[in-house]
């Protein structure tokens, strides 16, 4: 089982529709897509949801072909209620969790056709580094931040949890051994992100 994330600050100015570059939506998002965010109610939030889904849906593609190369027109989104969508890339069909904050989507995306939402071996986690007086390494903080909960949810120390990256696809070791999960971690903005769904 794979698992992809990906995290939106909504606040972030580079995320502002007046940031955007003219024919973005044009140039990343399918006819419907775009269908989709013109009559929106809330155009801003529902672009990025589309983006999210896109983006974690890629990210398990990249586990499978590392060589792959994202398009993100070729991953159709389809939204099936406020907190769901299918994603479609290339005749595969992933299935995609979306949480919401005022300030922040994050999108969970695997492969398997089962309900995500109700899998208890899917687990995620944001923070917000908003409170902190300080520049920081959102690359540092996500997998600090990482160690911490997957250390919580072991019931260890998060010093005995390790993140490695291997050809830019992180994973988790306990005391230098690979724990039985796949990972994806995600930042933007002010907000780090993980997920991470246990073996079958």
């Amino acid at each position: 089982m794979l698992v992809g994330n990906d995290l939106v600050d909504l606040l972030d100015p580079q995320a502002d529709p007046q940031s955007i570059h003219q024919g973005f939506d044009e140039r990343v998002m399918t006819d419907e897509e775009n269908r989709l965010i013109v009559s929106a109610l809330d155009p801003h939030r529902l672009r990025w949801m589309l983006w999210a889904a896109k983006e974690s849906a890629f990210k398990v593609v990249k586990k499978v072909d590392p060589s792959a190369v994202f398009h993100p027109k070729a991953f159709e989104v389809e939204l099936t209620t406020f907190d769901g969508a299918h994603v479609c890339h290339s005749k595969t069909d992933f299935e995609t969790v979306l949480y919401h904050s005022p300030k922040w989507v994050h999108a969970v995306t695997t492969l398997e056709a089962k309900s995500v939402k109700s899998d208890s071996r899917l687990h995620s986690r944001v923070l917000s580094l908003e409170s902190q007086n300080r520049s920081f390494d959102s690359s540092m903080e996500v997998r600090t931040f990482t160690r911490k909960a997957l250390g919580s949810w072991l019931g260890i120390s998060w010093a005995e949890v390790e993140i490695v990256t291997e050809n830019r696809i992180p994973r988790a070791l306990k005391r230098g051994q690979a724990l039985g999960i796949d990972l994806s971690l995600s930042h933007d903005g002010n907000f780090v992100a993980c997920a991470w769904i246990e073996a079958a």
